[in-house]
């Protein structure tokens, strides 16, 4: 009996694999439907399985499903509260609905949770959309000392530090990612009381950074 049980159980671990590779590809040929229903099953058969309602929400959000992705993200909370994927894939169902302060604390929970690189990123960036660029600042920082930092991440690190007064202390990854990038910095000169002016066109956006202020000390 002991044996049916486990041949049993590797025939369900089996299908749900094949069942999640299979969602994957389906999402990847932009079938997302197909995909959702594919996690779904799949979840049914293995809910134990702490990866599958976070794929749900993301399918679902893409599929613009947004009641189904809520509904995903509460049951992974209710069913797996101590799993960073939970509290990612809640953050996402908070910013889909504009929520950004929901969002950034269900990022943070996920972050202390397991610190995730991209995730620190991201609450950096919810940071600088809610206008507190200090915190922002905290947040990127920390990863523009890694040389394999993406230049957009410098960029907005620096914008945030600009945002928050402190231009001087801009300059330097505002130099690295026009390095980076193979454009300059127009440093068009100093006046009065230590002010500078400076400027590097955005190649992220269709936006200029463009300042005139004192520089920090």
């Amino acid at each position: 009996e002991a044996d049916g049980v486990q041949e049993a159980r590797a025939i369900v671990h089996n299908r749900v694999t094949m069942m999640v590779e299979d969602g994957k590809l389906m999402e990847e040929s932009g079938l997302l439907g197909e995909a959702s229903a594919l996690y779904e099953a799949a979840y049914e058969l293995a809910p134990e399985r702490d990866d599958l309602l976070p794929r749900l929400v993301d399918v679902d959000l893409k599929n613009g499903e947004d009641m189904k992705a809520r509904v995903a993200a509460r049951l992974a909370r209710d069913e797996h509260p101590d799993k960073s994927g939970t509290w990612i894939a809640t953050g996402k169902v908070y910013e889909s609905q504009g929520k950004l302060d929901e969002a950034v604390k269900a990022y943070e929970k996920a972050y202390s949770i397991e610190e995730i690189d991209n995730l620190r990123v991201a609450i950096g960036n919810l940071y600088m959309q809610l206008g507190d660029d200090r915190k922002a600042g905290e947040w990127l920082k920390a990863g523009v000392d890694s040389g394999s930092t993406k230049p957009e991440v410098v960029y907005n690190y620096a914008v945030s530090l600009m945002r928050d007064q402190k231009y001087a202390a801009a300059v330097p990854p505002l130099q690295r990612v026009a390095q980076a990038l193979g454009v300059k910095i127009h440093t068009i000169g100093m006046g009065e009381h230590g002010t500078s002016t400076f400027g590097v066109k955005s190649v992220f956006g269709t936006s200029i950074v463009h300042r005139t202020a004192a520089m920090d000390q």
